[in-house]
């Protein structure tokens, strides 16, 4: 496929897919360019499938996959040049998975630009803390105003950052969006909503609210908004469509935000504060559990803001001391000891990265936004640990009266200010019992995720280590027991050759110049059309044989050039010195798991022989997930070749023979 033109074909793509405004996101794997259209009948699959490049088309599970083979790379980066910033790359598929996986995808998605910043200002916030809690720094002085604005201002208008980075996601106009989200702040909508006054719009009522450091309000505002340009850019005329689309959005979508997210906000909010409240009075354990479980929950949908009325009436009426506050600390120092259990569990540098600053600005600061928006809630299991601990922690909290005759900051930091009401040793308790549940849980069954490969890591600790019938592996993963460190000396023999028993096969491999591929697995053979992958089966990306896996290390086949790119750790392409491409495919659609569950040994790009560890993986939780485990390899330039014989089926040791490539006759 060499003398196709990827730029053209990239072209041609991307218009009979029904160009940028139908694409949703893409991506690629080893072999398919893959799609989220908004609508595949806008695509002319007939005509995709006669460009030249194009094997094959698909469109399982409602993505639209165009198989491409093994130079799938360089179709991709004209692909990502032709679309920039219109459609969504790699990072979010919205028709996987139930409605609030797709959410949490898109959330985290959103989310990932300005993480680093919010995480850097919650450190700005902890130590701002620290100061003033030890009297370092008078809160009164002007410094500390300064330094507070600096460090509060982005967390005050959070929805104008999220409107910048969920308008790529959600296909909207980035000025408009960031002008519905700037109208929501502007300051006569806050003054109306510190009034309490009745506010009506054309006779409508409107109950007023703030939407400071807000998320819901301006997500389902652009949801709406995606859809409303969508329709007017059908029906307005070119000539004023850049003017008058915008002045019709804005006017329609921000009293449409004011008349329906006001009232179901605060509605649901007083709900929730009266029934929280009253189970203080019979039943206050269960109000702790619910306080410091849902907490975290109540303030991403902005349901928090009647907790907080409450708090103040409390504080101004005569008790002058409220209970509400006593479980929040344990809810916040749950969600922020699950983020450092990340630390310690997440093989990835970027993502630990984030965890540990946000970890303290959540213990030290009652700042949770980055722990849960930057590692928890993207990684969804530290979340739910978070919400148990804070639960159970609150629970017991609530029991023993804890609570605050001021509005205390809930982190480790203002503890101090719940010494005077309620049981405080039992205030700690529940706190520590919340960090504990939280961290172990998290420590014991969060993802592990993928460690960040470079091409240039190579070093020693990280070089190509063979098996010697299976030797140690440096690092650490569920699959392996032994642990190398530098210092050890690794194995160099490969795993043993032994040969196989089928005649034809030992004939194949007896010809001049012919190449064996080795079983990368102890497992059992099956013929590669017997697979449930119908491209594969079919041939379409050449012949070759399928493994089902027995043990979870995956083991070069063949000896050449690490040609893969991979991100997600689930594909191996390797070129051997005589031009023979061997495709090691470890399982079907696993390019979906995005690297979970696979622990890559090699580096991205080098030479390996016959027998290194490509990678370990965890195949019961593959297969737990839903995804076929068989190993498919493939001889990606077949038509360039002689005879592919593969081996007969049946049971087969890592490094048995199990296909022969010969060379085509001259």
């Amino acid at each position: 496929m060499g003398s196709v033109d990827f730029q053209t074909l990239a072209s041609d793509i991307l218009r009979l897919v029904g160009g940028g405004e139908n694409l949703v996101s893409y991506t690629h794997c080893a072999t398919r360019l893959r799609l989220n259209l908004s609508d595949e009948s806008k695509a002319d699959t007939a005509a995709i499938k006669e460009l030249d490049g194009v094997i094959a088309v698909r469109h399982p599970n409602g993505q639209y996959q165009i198989v491409i083979g093994n130079e799938v790379p360089e179709l991709f980066a004209q692909f990502a040049a032709l679309v920039g910033d219109d459609a969504a790359a790699v990072a979010v598929d919205e028709r996987r998975g139930g409605p609030l996986a797709r959410f949490i995808a898109l959330f985290s998605a959103v989310m990932q630009p300005i993480v680093w910043a919010l995480t850097g200002l919650g450190m700005v916030k902890a130590v701002l803390s620290a100061l003033a809690t030890f009297e370092i720094i008078k809160t009164e002085s002007p410094t500390y105003a300064i330094l507070s604005a600096g460090a509060d201002g982005m967390f005050y208008f959070l929805p104008v950052f999220l409107a910048l980075a969920a308008s790529k996601w959600l296909k909207t106009d980035m000025v408009t969006s960031v002008a519905i989200a700037v109208a929501l702040l502007h300051p006569s909508i806050a003054s109306l909503a510190e009034a309490g006054t009745s506010v009506s719009f054309f006779g409508l009522p409107v109950v007023m609210l703030t939407y400071a450091n807000s998320f819901i309000p301006i997500f389902l505002a652009m949801w709406l908004q995606s859809y409303m340009e969508r329709g007017l850019n059908k029906v307005l005329p070119d000539a004023v469509r850049d003017v008058v689309r915008p002045m019709i959005v804005i006017t329609v979508m921000v009293p449409l935000v004011l008349i329906t997210m006001g009232p179901a906000t605060v509605h649901t909010s007083n709900l929730l504060a009266n029934l929280i409240t009253g189970f203080f009075g019979d039943t206050p354990w269960l109000a702790g559990f619910i306080l410091g479980g849902l907490w975290e929950l109540f303030v991403i949908f902005g349901l928090h803001w009647g907790l907080i009325l409450h708090i103040t009436n409390e504080l101004a009426s005569g008790g002058g001391h409220t209970l509400i506050t006593g479980p929040l600390v344990a809810s916040v120092v749950a969600q922020s000891a699950a983020t450092l259990a990340v630390v310690f569990r997440s093989r990835s540098n970027k993502r630990r990265g984030v965890a540990v600053p946000a970890a303290l600005s959540g213990l030290f600061a009652g700042v949770t936004e980055p722990a849960v928006y930057g590692v928890n809630l993207p990684l969804r299991r530290p979340f739910y640990f978070g919400l148990l601990g804070g639960a159970i922690g609150g629970a017991i909290a609530a029991s023993g009266g804890s609570g605050s005759n001021s509005f205390a900051v809930p982190s480790l930091l203002g503890l101090k200010d719940f010494t005077e009401v309620g049981d405080f040793t039992l205030e700690i308790a529940g706190t520590a019992a919340a960090a504990i549940i939280a961290f172990v849980l998290t420590l014991v069954f969060a993802p592990r995720e993928r460690r960040d490969v470079k091409s240039s890591d190579h070093s020693p600790e990280t070089a190509l280590i063979r098996l010697p019938g299976a030797g140690p592996i440096t690092g650490s993963n569920p699959i392996v027991s032994k642990v190398v460190t530098s210092s050890e000396e690794t194995s160099t023999s490969s795993i043993p050759m032994t040969a196989t028993s089928a005649i034809p096969l030992a004939m194949a491999a007896a010809d001049e110049g012919a190449v064996e591929i080795r079983c990368p697995v102890r497992g059992r053979s099956i013929p590669l059309s017997e697979v449930t992958d119908p491209v594969v089966a079919a041939g379409l990306l050449g012949k070759g044989v399928a493994i089902a896996p027995e043990e979870g290390r995956v083991c070069a086949p063949v000896s050449g050039e690490l040609v893969t790119g991979e991100d997600s750790d689930h594909a191996y392409g390797i070129r051997t010195a005589e031009g023979v491409e061997v495709l090691v495919h470890v399982g079907i659609n696993t390019v979906e798991l995005r690297g979970e569950h696979f622990y890559r040994v090699v580096a991205p790009s080098g030479y390996v022989e016959a027998g290194d560890i490509l990678v370990d993986v965890d195949f019961p939780s593959v297969e737990a997930a839903g995804y076929d485990n068989t190993i498919m390899m493939t001889i990606m330039n077949t038509n360039e070749l002689g005879e592919v014989v593969p081996a007969s089926p049946g049971p087969k040791a890592a490094g048995d023979l199990v296909m022969v490539v010969k060379q085509k006759e001259q």
